[in-house]
């Protein structure tokens, strides 16, 4: 295996630790609204309740159960600013690591001045807000957000009309934030994965418009959970500029393809390799060049 390989694969495994980190934060995230929605209830059921029993037509006095709905709204909106807030910043550093990154192992592979340049903050924030499987990044976030809004609202309205005690309906609720989280850390995983392969990639196709020849492949991880028509991509090595296709689905790399069941968690990724340097000159002094140094010295503002 070629250097630029070796980098590219330790750039991966660095951004997956990234993204297990946000994810954790995401759990805290949930435990908290979780907590304020439990005391919510609580407190509705202490004030209303009859012989422990919370009724439906009990909650539709009075405004009551608008009230309810409304402090809902509140605490799922407040949940997804957070998820939102963190993501986006994370997405940020990923695009903008990934494509230095990549940038710093195709030149000092070549050995060749390629004029990287320090991104615009409103090119890397495009390619996060890109449209992904019909939806952008913020519209998938207020989907689920609605989404978990309207099952929140059945629980509570079928516990009433059962008249659940609090115990049971503490449960129905926990159940539907949990089943969130899962939803939330698949788009914390899917999305970090899409912005990694994608500032690589076009890290990579900044060098091949300098007359850099360059190669990506296909790689698996190789277990049991990878999907079937991605084991028969592995290894597959193409140019730069080529895309890989599953059945009438194609795309540029892993994660990108227009359809959910050829992206949605997708753990395969390129690494790249240089084919040829073209006519461009050579300068050994960027064989050894550390990351860091690069940065400060090759990117111009």
């Amino acid at each position: 295996m070629n250097r630029i390989m070796e980098r590219i694969k330790k750039l991966t495994q660095q951004m997956e630790k990234k993204s297990n980190k946000l994810e954790n934060n995401v759990v805290g995230f949930y435990e908290k609204a979780l907590n304020k929605y439990l005391s919510l209830l609580m407190k509705t059921y202490s004030n209303y309740e009859v012989d422990g029993i919370l009724t439906y037509q009990e909650m539709n006095k009075y405004g009551r159960m608008k009230s309810f709905d409304k402090a809902t709204i509140d605490i799922m909106k407040d949940l997804y600013k957070d998820i939102e807030t963190d993501l986006n910043s994370h997405l940020y550093d990923v695009y903008t690591d990934s494509f230095y990154h990549t940038g710093w192992a195709i030149e000092s592979d070549s050995k060749v001045k390629l004029g990287y340049r320090s991104l615009k903050s409103e090119i890397v924030k495009e390619s996060i807000e890109n449209e992904f499987v019909y939806l952008t990044l913020n519209e998938h976030l207020e989907k689920n957000r609605n989404d978990v809004i309207v099952k929140l609202r059945n629980v509570i309205t079928q516990g009433l009309v059962r008249g659940s005690t609090y115990k049971t309906m503490s449960k129905s609720v926990q159940e539907v934030f949990e089943g969130d989280l899962v939803k939330a850390n698949r788009v914390v995983r899917t999305e970090s994965g899409r912005v990694l392969e994608k500032a690589k990639l076009n890290s990579a196709l900044h060098a091949e418009s300098k007359g850099i020849q360059v190669g990506k492949k296909w790689n698996s991880v190789g277990d049991e959970r990878v999907r079937v028509k991605h084991t028969a991509l592995h290894d597959v090595t193409i140019l730069v500029k080529g895309d890989f296709r599953i059945g009438d689905d194609k795309a540029q790399a892993p994660k990108l393809f227009s359809r959910p069941e050829n992206t949605i968690n997708c753990r395969c990724f390129l690494t790249y390799e240089i084919l040829g340097i073209g006519n461009n000159t050579q300068h050994d002094y960027l064989e050894d060049m550390q990351l860091d140094e690069w940065k400060k010295e090759r990117l111009s503002s």
